[in-house]
């Protein structure tokens, strides 16, 4: 099943993307069910050199398929009218990258990204700013333009000490924004100015409106700059940039070629798992007619 959430839930709504190759996701079975069954109890035993062995055989297809899917390279500029590019991140939930994020701000703001040295003083710094400009790039299709909306309003709400309206009217901004456009479809721009008078709303480059309301700036800056960003690699990446060390950490902290062996371990005998329940499944039903 993490299988499946993995590498299925990306196939809703991405049907019109021509640059997936869709025959490349049809199942394809190289092995008999003695194989796979075989495989399988091995992985299942406790050997450490079986799981090696078995690893040697890493599921390259599968994470193909996935770059395939959620290919994404930055499309953001190195200016915004007159504020200047800090950092760009990843909003990822449970491995699934959701949309990618940059952050812009004034002269001010990036000669203090430079002389950071932690998240703290990166986000002071831009709570500070006369504007700081958050741009959203979608690269997962949202549902419905509510979805998208409620995430956004719901992740300033919890840190925001205003009345409840103050985040429903934002809320409001964004889903009619994204209505106008058509959908939250990968590629889609949501764009967020906030000033110590609030958030100013843009959508595919459509003015919505603004949230003036005291302390909803700070909030929206938080949701991304505080301790618990919902992008720590937008994080790591101003201080990074800013200090001249390159592009700062993956959203998980660690680079794809070394992702952990148990993570890999466990993706191999889910897929073997699933791939023996649909060879049994057509066996049985093959008998059936027969």
């Amino acid at each position: 099943m993490d299988m499946l959430d993995k590498y299925g839930f990306f196939l809703e709504g991405n049907e019109a993307d021509n640059t997936i190759d869709w025959d490349d996701l049809k199942p394809e079975f190289t092995t008999s069910l003695e194989e796979d069954e075989s495989e399988l109890a091995m992985l299942e035993g406790n050997s450490h050199e079986s799981k090696k062995s078995v690893l040697a055989k890493t599921t390259d297809k599968l994470k193909t398929i996935v770059a395939k899917i959620q290919d994404y390279e930055s499309n953001f500029s190195s200016k915004i009218d007159d504020l200047h590019f800090v950092g760009t991140g990843m909003r990822q939930k449970m491995g699934i990258k959701i949309y990618a994020v940059a952050m812009y701000g004034t002269t001010a703001l990036l000669d203090a990204a430079s002389h950071s040295s932690s998240g703290d003083e990166l986000r002071n710094a831009a709570r500070a700013s006369l504007k700081t400009t958050f741009v959203l790039e979608m690269i997962l299709q949202a549902d419905t333009a509510n979805t998208i909306a409620e995430a956004i309003a719901g992740s300033v709400k919890l840190r925001h000490g205003g009345p409840l309206a103050d985040i429903q009217y934002l809320e409001c901004l964004i889903s009619e924004g994204v209505k106008e456009s058509g959908q939250a479809t990968k590629g889609s721009i949501l764009q967020f100015d906030c000033t110590e008078d609030g958030v100013s709303v843009s959508v595919d480059g459509a003015a919505q409106g603004t949230a003036k309301f005291e302390g909803l700036g700070s909030a929206f800056v938080d949701v991304f700059m505080d301790d618990n960003t919902v992008s720590p690699s937008l994080v790591d990446n101003c201080l990074a940039r800013g200090n001249g060390e390159g592009e700062g950490r993956a959203e998980d902290g660690t680079t794809a070629a070394n992702m952990g062996e148990e993570k890999e371990y466990g993706s191999r005998q889910s897929m073997l798992s699933l791939r023996v329940l649909m060879k049994r499944l057509s066996n049985w039903t093959t008998k059936s007619a027969a």
